[in-house]
């Protein structure tokens, strides 16, 4: 009881401070618009903020879209960024963040391959991976994972970005329940802002007379605007520490085509079996300890490492480190084919380094093909996606856009050789902010099954070009038509303010 009183008090006391700040905040701010001296600290503040901005250690264009739109609000941009960017709460979840990962030692590579080294020396090694699956759709991955469920013996791990109302979250309750009553340790994690207003109303208490133990991460308060960018962005389903999957699905009706939105949903991922997916518990459990409460031992790892399968590298991506783990991923890829490298993505917004790798992948003679929704989500994001097509295209990449509707697939495949795939979005958020995951993947049958459902799709895509050209240049999967690449100029206007805040969205 004593220890609660004193949270409290730590909380009171916290949220006096911050309302007092936003007042005095507030009657500076009219002071500034009021009386001429005013104004003068408020942009002395944006300036230091500027320099802080542009000196620190992030990408450049994260720094254009900080920095210009300071600039043009001087009076507003220094406070803006303290209360938003570099406020009290996202310090301390940064503190948080560096004591729960520490325990991430570095691996000896057993090879010299630059990726492996790169992702071994910050403990994500090379892993064995029996059973090794790949689903082109979210209903088929859906129903595999409540079989796995089933057999679970003795734990159940689960995270998501998004659990919304529907049949599929009836259907894993069930399942879920089914389990924990017969005395599995079953956790379900999700992220606060992703789910916050998608979540049926008394779903944690519904849960927990169940057994089930619920927990979410970063949850939206007025308290922690800075750090409400921060989110939690894992698919993950983890099975007695043996059976793993990973893919882009959430737990929503759409996502397994029970929903009609934004026309055909394509989504999909792919599980495993044995050593790698020890991994995946693993990056579980720590964020299950960074939501609240006692570290966990993240040594949970018990399934025997068996290299007759396929040979694989989880990795998880973590904000706030320094290191952008998913975007070297992608750069190794692609600056690495030979003969050709196939990009899934629902977004493409994303900074100079992976367009020019691209369009120099494309320059030195490999086929860069992109698959990107036909009906997008977000129509302001879909602009800042068109506004890359000229380059690409004049680059000679291949840019075929899903015509039956959206798709939510994260994959990318080179040259017959390797593939990654996960939850890692082509934009600044899943790059810098979001925690991601995913699977670095070197088997043949896996490779072979994912190319064959990229030449399926790309046969229901239009493909954009800047002027129409031969069909033959394309036969083997030979693309449903051709759209010329046109921008109005409505979009033109939108797209100059748009590109500012980039880094934001």
């Amino acid at each position: 009881m004593k220890a609660v009183k004193m949270m409290l008090r730590r909380e009171g006391a916290a949220a006096a401070v911050s309302v007092i700040a936003v007042l005095a905040l507030t009657v500076l701010l009219f002071a500034a618009h009021t009386v001429r001296w005013a104004a003068v600290p408020l942009r002395a503040l944006t300036v230091i903020c500027v320099l802080r901005v542009i000196s620190g250690d992030i990408s450049p264009a994260y720094k254009l879209g900080l920095a210009v739109p300071m600039l043009l609000f001087p009076l507003h941009g220094g406070v803006f960024y303290l209360l938003f960017v570099r406020g009290s709460a996202r310090k301390k979840l940064e503190k948080r963040i560096k004591a729960v990962f520490a325990g991430s030692s570095p691996v000896a590579p057993e090879k010299g391959d630059v990726l492996e080294n790169y992702l071994s020396a910050r403990g994500m090694p090379v892993c064995g991976a029996a059973d090794l699956r790949y689903y082109a759709f979210g209903d088929v991955m859906f129903a595999e994972m409540l079989n796995a469920i089933g057999s679970a013996r003795e734990r159940v791990f689960l995270e998501f970005f998004i659990v919304s109302e529907g049949t599929a979250l009836s259907e894993l309750v069930g399942a879920l329940a089914e389990r924990a009553a017969a005395g599995v340790d079953v956790r379900v994690l999700i992220d606060g802002a992703g789910s916050a207003f998608t979540k049926p109303r008394g779903l944690s208490d519904e849960l927990r007379r169940k057994g089930i133990r619920l927990r979410e991460f970063n949850r939206l308060s007025p308290l922690g605007l800075s750090a409400a960018g921060i989110r939690d962005h894992r698919k993950i389903l983890a099975v007695d520490g043996d059976t793993a999957f990973c893919g882009g699905i959430n737990i929503a009706d759409e996502y397994m085509g029970r929903k009609v939105r934004f026309g055909v949903w394509k989504d999909g991922g792919f599980s495993l079996r044995g050593e790698a997916a020890g991994r995946f518990e693993r990056m579980f459990l720590q964020m299950w300890g960074l939501a609240g409460g006692s570290v966990p031992d993240c040594a949970a790892e018990n399934a025997v490492a068996d290299r007759a399968g396929g040979i694989v590298q989880p990795f998880g991506d973590i904000p706030l480190d320094g290191c952008r783990v998913s975007l070297a991923v992608y750069l190794h890829i692609i600056s690495r084919a030979n003969r050709y490298v196939y990009v899934v993505t629902p977004y493409l917004v994303c900074d100079d380094e992976l367009i020019g790798a691209l369009c120099a992948a494309a320059g030195g003679g490999a086929d860069v093909r992109l698959i990107l929704p036909g009906i997008p989500d977000k129509r302001y994001v879909n602009i800042i996606t068109k506004s890359y097509y000229g380059a690409l295209i004049r680059a000679g990449v291949r840019v075929c856009e899903y015509t039956p509707g959206f798709v939510h697939t994260k994959l990318i495949v080179s040259d017959d050789e390797i593939a990654a795939m996960g939850t890692v979005n082509l934009d600044y958020r899943s790059m810098s902010e979001h925690f991601e995951c995913g699977c670095v993947i070197r088997d043949k049958e896996f490779i072979e099954a994912a190319k064959r459902d990229i030449e399926a799709t790309l046969g229901e895509c239009t493909e954009v070009v800047t002027a129409p050209r031969a069909s033959s240049c394309c036969p083997k999967t030979a693309l449903l038509s051709e759209m010329t690449y046109v921008t109005s100029p409505f979009v033109k206007i939108a797209r100059i303010f748009l590109k500012l805040l980039t880094p934001l969205m």
